[in-house]
C-alpha cells in the first residue's frame, strides 16, 4: 500500500483538508492510494516547528510505501522533512525558493521578509538547498519540480530557482504544468499531478 501526504501552501486560514483539494483526494483515491491530508499550523511557528509537526504524523500514519506532496511553503516543508526520513518520492509544486543560497540575495530576502515575516525567513536562513540536496542524492527518493505556466510571469524568479535546484538532485527531473497558476488547488494543476503519477507525463 502506498500512502499519499499532501502538505498545503502557507495560508493561515487552510489546511489539506480544505474542500478544494477534494478532486485530487478523489482522484488518488480511485488509483488506489491513502490520501493523508497533512494538518500544520502556520500561525506564529517557523519552519523548523512546521517540520517537526509533519515528521510527527509521517512517523504515526507512513505506510510500507510513501509520496509526499507539497505546494509552495508547503513543498519547502516537504523537502526539508524528507531529509530526516527519506519517503519514496517527493513531488514539489511550485517549490517556494527560499533557502539560504537564495535568500543571500537582498531583493529575495526582502520579498520573503514582507511576505512571511522576518523570524520566519532568519529561520529559512539555516537550510542549504545544497547540503539537502547531498544527502537527498544518497537515497532512492525521486523527486518532481512542478511550477505553473503562469508563474514563468507572475513569479519568474520561482521558475528560474526550481530549474537550478533541479539541476543540484541526480533523481529528479522538472516540469511545466499548462494553464496553471502558483497553487495546487487549480484543477489543471490537480490533474497534472494526478497524470504524473500514474506515470503518463513525458519529462
Amino acid at each position: 500500500m502506498t500512502s499519499i501526504f499532501l502538505i498545503s501552501g502557507f495560508r493561515l486560514d487552510m489546511t489539506a483538508r480544505h474542500p478544494m483539494f477534494q478532486p485530487l483526494k478523489n482522484d488518488l483515491e480511485h488509483l488506489g492510494y491513502t490520501f493523508i491530508p497533512v494538518d500544520i499550523s502556520w500561525k506564529q511557528m517557523t519552519h523548523s516547528r512546521y517540520i517537526k509537526q509533519f515528521v510527527a504524523q509521517y512517523s504515526h500514519l507512513k505506510s510500507e510505501s510513501n509520496i509526499v506532496i507539497g505546494n509552495s511553503f508547503g513543498a519547502v516543508v516537504a523537502l526539508l522533512a524528507a531529509d530526516i526520513f527519506k519517503p519514496d518520492r517527493l513531488v514539489l509544486c511550485s517549490l517556494s525558493p527560499f533557502f539560504k543560497e537564495s535568500l543571500s540575495n537582498r531583493t529575495t530576502y526582502d520579498y520573503a521578509v514582507g511576505r512571511f515575516g522576518k523570524r520566519r525567513v532568519e529561520d529559512l536562513k539555516k537550510y542549504s538547498i545544497k547540503e539537502i540536496a547531498s544527502v537527498m542524492n544518497l537515497s532512492a527518493t525521486k523527486i518532481d519540480f512542478l511550477y505553473g505556466e503562469y508563474e514563468k510571469e507572475e513569479y519568474p524568479l520561482l521558475v528560474d530557482f526550481t530549474q537550478k535546484y533541479n539541476e543540484l538532485f541526480l533523481n529528479s527531473g522538472t516540469s511545466e504544468v499548462k494553464s496553471a497558476p502558483h497553487s495546487l488547488k487549480n484543477p489543471y494543476y490537480q490533474k497534472f499531478v494526478v497524470e504524473l503519477l500514474k506515470g503518463k507525463v513525458d519529462k
